[in-house]
């Protein structure tokens, strides 16, 4: 629904408006699976580069994986873009330590071939910090609930304000499109993440077969 919600004037409207969207499940209905199945995700997307331009990856977990980034790794040398979710648990993306690559990293958000997404607070719809205060913090300002960065990976090929955070985009309180055909409001930096994969433009035939 943030990516791509068809502009019908109901419920909602996303990012852009009826985009082509392929659903590639990676979790269970309990939002919880295997990295096997999270690499099998990204092994599809990969098969499929010359018409997906752009994968969103709104989960996460702690720890570390060579075998996921490696798939990352070579499917963004396709020109595929990954955007992931920052999390939510108010801490460093290289976890306690500030290292990148150990046993407590949050990932895909840690990987610098990723596009890593913060959650901020967008009372308003304009710039100026001047919107109402949320429960979420002031207008204009990361998300209380969002992971942050302190210090970056020489590898990360982004240079960043936010450091191992690529960008920020709308992450409290976003209504959108939800399951049973219904609408609801969710706060997350799965819901800002999706706010960049929908603005990311898509490749042209002609960039995606050179």
């Amino acid at each position: 629904g943030i990516v791509g919600a068809i502009d019908n004037l109901s419920g909602s409207c996303g990012v852009a408006p009826g985009v082509r969207i392929w659903a590639v499940k990676v979790l269970n209905i309990s939002s919880s699976g295997a990295v096997s199945n999270i690499i099998k995700g990204v092994e599809y997307v990969n098969q499929n580069a010359a018409v997906i331009s752009v994968a969103n990856m709104s989960l996460g977990g702690v720890g570390s994986s060579n075998a996921l980034r490696l798939a990352v790794q070579a499917t963004v040398a396709k020109g595929v873009v990954f955007v992931a979710a920052a999390g939510n648990s108010r801490m460093n993306v290289y976890g306690t330590g500030g290292v990148f690559g150990d046993a407590d990293d949050v990932f895909p958000a840690a990987f610098p071939e990723v596009c890593t997404v913060s959650a901020m607070v967008d009372t308003d719809g304009k710039a100026g910090g001047s919107g109402s205060l949320s429960a979420y913090g002031p207008d204009d300002t990361i998300a209380s609930i969002s992971n942050y960065s302190t210090n970056v990976t020489p590898t990360n090929p982004v240079t960043s304000p936010g450091l191992a955070i690529d960008l920020a985009a709308p992450g409290a309180s976003i209504y959108s499109t939800y399951k049973n055909n219904g609408y609801a409001t969710m706060t997350g930096t799965s819901q800002a993440a999706p706010h960049v994969a929908g603005a990311t433009r898509p490749r042209t035939l002609s960039e995606s077969l050179t």
